[in-house]
C-alpha cells in the first residue's frame, strides 16, 4: 500500500482546485425561526452534485463531505446529527464549527463500484437553545467542501493522494429569534456532540471502510445485468359468450350481438395467448339497451389490448315480428280473396249481359 501522510478533512480551506467532472450545485440550510430558551430544533443541509453517474465506471464518486458553520455557542449547542447512509461527526476549531461525514456501507445510492456515493447528501443538526439575553442569534453556512475519487472498478482500492477536492461559497445566514422561557431552562438528559480534535482520515480509514463495505459484496462486481425483455404479446386466443355465437379472431377487435330485451348480463370468457398475460371484462352487468362491453389483455410489459363487444337489445316492435308477419300475411288473403270474387262476379255479370244480348237479337229476326 502506498505511503499518505494524515491529510485535515477540513475540506473548505481556500485551496487551488482542479476542474473535475462532479461539482457542487447548491447548498441550503433551513430552519424554523423563531425558538424558545430550554428547546431543541432541527437545522436540515441539503448538498447537491453534478457529474455524478452510479451507472457509469467513469464517473466521479463521492467520499467524504464536509461544511463549516458559525454561531454563538453562547446560546445555541448542537446535541445531534442525523445523515442517513453516512458517517458524520461535529468538531469545533476556534469559534467555528465543522461537520464532516463520509459514506458508509449501507449507502443506498452507490456508484457502480459499490463504495462511492453518486447522490446529493442530506443532513439534520439538532440545536438546543440556552438561556440568554438576546433576542436572536445567526447561524451561517459559509463554506462546503467534498472529497472526490474516480470510481475504480478494477482494485476497489482508493489512497488519499488520488481524492481531488470540490468546494461551494455559499455564505448563507439563517436568523433564530429566541423568546423567553417562563420556566427554568432544562435539557433533558441530552448533551453537546461536539469533538474537540480534529479528525484525521488516511489510507487506513479508507481502506476498513472499503473492506467493511466489501464483506457482503462478491469480491468481483459483475458487469450490468441486462433487463429481461418482456413479452408484448396482448392478444386473446379465444373468446366467447354463452348463449350466443361470435366468429372470433385474435385480429378483430370489434364484435356485435343482438340479445333479448330482458337479458340484463352476459357470461363471457376470454382466454389470452400469453399465459403470463392478464385480462379485465368491464360492462357485462346492468346491461341498456345499447351498451359495450370491453375485454382488456395487458402484456407482461403492460401493453394493453382492448377487444369491444357491442351489445344491442331488441326492441318491442322486434319481438313481435312473427305476429306482424302473421298480420301482414292476413290481410293479403282478405285482398287476394276480394279481388278473386270480385273477378267472379265480374265474369258472372259478363256472361249474363251477353245471355241477354243474345237473346235481344234473336227476338229482332222474327
Amino acid at each position: 500500500m502506498k505511503k499518505v501522510g494524515i491529510i485535515v478533512c477540513m475540506l473548505v480551506l481556500l485551496i487551488p482546485l482542479k476542474v473535475q467532472a462532479a461539482a457542487i450545485t447548491s447548498a441550503n440550510m433551513s430552519l424554523v425561526g423563531e425558538q424558545t430558551e430550554g428547546t431543541y430544533f432541527n437545522a436540515n443541509f441539503n448538498i447537491s452534485f453534478s457529474g455524478l453517474n452510479k451507472n457509469s465506471e467513469n464517473s466521479d464518486g463521492i467520499y467524504l463531505v464536509a461544511f463549516e458553520l458559525s454561531f454563538d455557542d453562547t446560546v445555541l449547542d448542537i446535541t445531534g446529527i442525523t445523515s442517513t447512509y453516512w458517517d458524520s461527526i461535529v468538531y469545533k476549531e476556534g469559534s467555528n464549527y465543522y461537520v464532516l461525514s463520509m459514506a458508509d456501507e449501507t449507502l443506498d445510492n452507490k456508484c457502480v463500484d459499490n463504495f462511492l456515493a453518486c447522490s446529493n447528501y442530506y443532513a439534520t443538526l439538532e440545536f438546543f437553545v440556552k438561556e440568554t439575553d438576546k433576542a436572536e442569534t445567526n447561524i451561517t453556512l459559509t463554506q462546503v467542501g467534498a472529497g472526490v475519487f474516480k470510481v475504480d472498478m478494477e482494485s476497489l482500492e482508493y489512497w488519499m493522494e488520488n481524492m481531488q477536492e470540490i468546494e461551494y461559497n455559499p455564505n448563507q445566514t439563517q436568523k433564530v429569534k429566541i423568546n423567553k422561557s417562563q420556566a427554568p431552562v432544562a435539557r433533558n438528559s441530552k448533551t453537546s456532540i461536539i469533538e474537540t480534535q480534529k479528525p484525521a482520515i488516511n489510507n487506513a480509514t479508507i481502506q476498513e471502510k472499503v473492506e467493511n463495505t466489501n464483506k457482503n459484496t462478491p469480491s468481483d462486481i459483475p458487469e450490468e445485468t441486462q433487463p429481461v425483455e418482456q413479452s408484448s404479446n396482448n392478444y386473446l386466443k379465444d373468446l366467447s359468450i354463452k348463449n350466443y355465437k361470435i366468429k372470433f379472431t385474435k385480429e378483430k377487435q370489434n364484435y356485435t350481438i343482438t340479445i333479448p330485451k330482458k337479458i340484463k348480463s352476459l357470461e363471457v370468457t376470454a382466454t389470452p395467448e400469453d399465459e403470463k398475460a392478464t385480462y379485465e371484462i368491464t360492462g357485462a352487468d346492468n346491461l341498456k339497451e345499447n351498451d359495450t362491453i370491453k375485454i382488456i389483455v395487458t402484456a407482461e410489459n403492460k401493453e394493453k389490448r382492448t377487444y369491444v363487444i357491442n351489445v344491442k337489445k331488441e326492441t318491442g316492435k322486434e319481438n313481435n315480428t312473427t305476429a306482424v308477419v302473421t298480420k301482414l300475411n292476413q290481410v293479403a288473403l282478405i285482398i287476394g280473396g276480394t279481388v278473386t270474387v270480385i273477378i267472379i262476379l265480374a265474369m258472372i255479370i259478363s256472361y249474363y249481359q251477353k245471355r241477354q244480348l243474345t237473346k235481344w237479337i234473336e227476338n229482332q229476326k222474327r
